[in-house]
C-alpha cells in the first residue's frame, strides 16, 4: 500500500509474538517512505520502544513480516504463548492486528489437553512462512560423535546421562522422547524455561546433551564448541549441510521440525487475507531479506491459508497422541 493511498489517520498493524523473538520496528520517516529497525526483544519486553533486549532463537524469521508491523510490536510472552494468541483471538477482524505464532500451538493443546482457544475457530490461517530443524548436539567432552555412538553409551549406562530441551511439553521435548522410546534409551530430561538456557548449559557441560532449535545451535556447532548428532528433520539442514538426519543414522521416518505461522482474529476478510499474503510474500522475494532468512537458518517454505490450517490440524492431532502414548503431561 502506497502512503497517498493511506487514510490520513492510517496506522500500520500491529503483529503480536510469542516467546522470546526477533522483531522489526517500523515507523514513517519524514520522507514518507517506511524504513525499518531490528530490535531485539526480550521476553520481559513488551515493545520495541524500550530498546533493552537479548539474544533470541528465532534468529531473523521476522523479515518476512516487514511491510506489515507497527513502530510498536507486542510481544506477549508466558502462559506457554497463550497470552499473545488470547490477545489476538480478542481482537477485531480487521488485519491490523496480527499474530507470529510456531508449531508450539499444536504441543501446548498436547501438553495441556485444551486451550483457551480453538485454532479453526478463534483465529485466520494467513501463511506458513517456514520451518527449522531441531538439533541434538553433545559437549566436546562427550566421547560421541554421531547418533548411534550416543546411543551406545546411553544404554551402556542407563539412567546416568541427561538431556536439556527448551521446556517442559516443547516440541523438542517431544521428539527427544520419540527417539527414548524408540531406542529405548533412559535417560533424564532437564526442562528449562526456553532454548537460550539450555544452550548456555549444554556449552559449559552443566547438561552433557540437549536438544534444541537447529537456528540456535547452527554457530556453536561450527565453531566446534559443541558437536553435532543429527537433525530431526526428513531431509538435512541448510546451515549445517555436513550434519546427518536422525533418518539417515538407522531411524527410519524420523521427521520433526518446528514452524512459523502468520494469524490474525477469526474471520478476517478475504481481501484482507489476500492483500497480507501478497505484501509478505514480496518481502520473502527479497534477495536480500532470503539471504538474511538463510544466513540465519530458517527455511522459507510458503504455504497457503488452506495448507496451513491443515498443518495445525495435522500437527495437534500429531503431538496429543504423542503425549498420550509418551505420557508426557504439564508439570
Amino acid at each position: 500500500m502506497s502512503t497517498e493511498s493511506r487514510p490520513e489517520a492510517y496506522q500500520p498493524p500491529v503483529l503480536v509474538v510469542v516467546g522470546e523473538i526477533i522483531v522489526k520496528c517500523f515507523f514513517q520517516s519524514k520522507e514518507n517512505r517506511w524504513t525499518a529497525h531490528v530490535a531485539k526483544v526480550a521476553q520481559d519486553r513488551a515493545t520495541c520502544g524500550q530498546r533493552k533486549f537479548r539474544e533470541s532463537g528465532f534468529e531473523s524469521v521476522e523479515h518476512i513480516t516487514t511491510t506489515w508491523v507497527s513502530d510498536h510490536p507486542s510481544n506477549r510472552a508466558g502462559a506457554s504463548g497463550n497470552i499473545g494468541t488470547l490477545e489476538v483471538v480478542r481482537a477485531k477482524a480487521d488485519g491490523y492486528t496480527l499474530l507470529l505464532q510456531n508449531v508450539s500451538m499444536a504441543t501446548n493443546y498436547a501438553i495441556q489437553g485444551r486451550l483457551p482457544y480453538v485454532p479453526a475457530n478463534d483465529l485466520t490461517s494467513i501463511l506458513f512462512l517456514g520451518s527449522t530443524p531441531h538439533i541434538i548436539v553433545a559437549h566436546p567432552k562427550i566421547s560421541v560423535s554421531n547418533l548411534q555412538e550416543l546411543m551406545a553409551l546411553i544404554q551402556k549406562n542407563p539412567g546416568i546421562y541427561a538431556y536439556g530441551s527448551c521446556g517442559i511439553g516443547s516440541p523438542q521435548h517431544f521428539t527427544m522422547e520419540v527417539l527414548k522410546q524408540t531406542e529405548s534409551l533412559d535417560m533424564m530430561h532437564l526442562g528449562y524455561k526456553g532454548c537460550a538456557p539450555a544452550l548456555t548449559d549444554v556449552v559449559g557441560g552443566q547438561v552433557p546433551v540437549a536438544i534444541l532449535s537447529a537456528n540456535l545451535a547452527a554457530a556453536y556447532v561450527n565453531t566446534g564448541r559443541l558437536k553435532a548428532i543429527g537433525v530431526t528433520s526428513s531431509r538435512r539442514y541448510g546451515a549445517l549441510p555436513n550434519v546427518p538426519t536422525i533418518n539417515e543414522q538407522g531411524i527410519k521416518g524420523f521427521d520433526y521440525s518446528g514452524w512459523y505461522a502468520l494469524m490474525g482474529p477469526a474471520n478476517m476478510p478475504a481481501d484482507v487475507v489476500v492483500k497480507i499474503t501478497v505484501g509478505v510474500g514480496k518481502v520473502l522475494d527479497d534477495p536480500a531479506v532470503r539471504k538474511t532468512l538463510d544466513d540465519s537458518g530458517i527455511e522459507v517454505k510458503r504455504e497457503s491459508a488452506e495448507q496451513l490450517s491443515k498443518t495445525i490440524a495435522d500437527d495437534s492431532a500429531r503431538y496429543f497422541n504423542l503425549a498420550r502414548k509418551l505420557n508426557l503431561k504439564a508439570e
